[in-house]
């Protein structure tokens, strides 16, 4: 949740970053329910405007509680000029953990599969493998 928290920052601080994070991470992807109504809001504002000011994107909320976790995205501002870089980061991150969580559904549901579903499972394991991003311990916190 704190890599979508810092995305949506990056969102907010440049447009360049901002479209990354749209075509890397759909709204419908992100963690929890609040953050993917943020984020649908900040994409709209994007594609309507160009870029998402945080007064604009926290002003088209409807509720306390969405308003106090804009709030805390906003505050926690990232530099314009480390906003791609940092987005880039938060979605190889992202991605890491959805092709992990992936994989370990997959592997639980193995132990009860039958042959053929196990074989389509196996598939599924390997593509979510493939799709994990390589960052050679490179990457902050690895």
């Amino acid at each position: 949740e704190r890599q979508a928290r810092e995305l949506l920052s990056c969102v907010l601080s440049d447009p360049v970053a901002g479209t990354m994070a749209k075509q890397g991470l759909p709204a419908g992807r992100y963690p929890t329910e609040a953050l993917r109504r943020l984020a649908t809001l900040a994409y709209e504002l994007l594609e309507k405007t160009g870029e998402v000011a945080a007064r604009d994107w926290i002003a088209l909320l409807q509720d306390a509680a969405a308003m106090e976790l804009a709030a805390e995205i906003v505050d926690a501002a990232v530099p314009k000029e480390s906003a791609a870089r940092r987005a880039e980061a938060c979605l190889e991150a992202l991605g890491r953990a959805d092709a992990l969580q992936e994989s370990r559904e997959v592997r639980d549901r193995l132990k009860s599969a039958g042959p053929d579903e196990e074989t389509e499972l196996l598939r599924r394991v390997m593509e979510a493998k493939k799709r994990r991003p390589k960052d050679h311990g490179l990457l902050p916190g690895r």
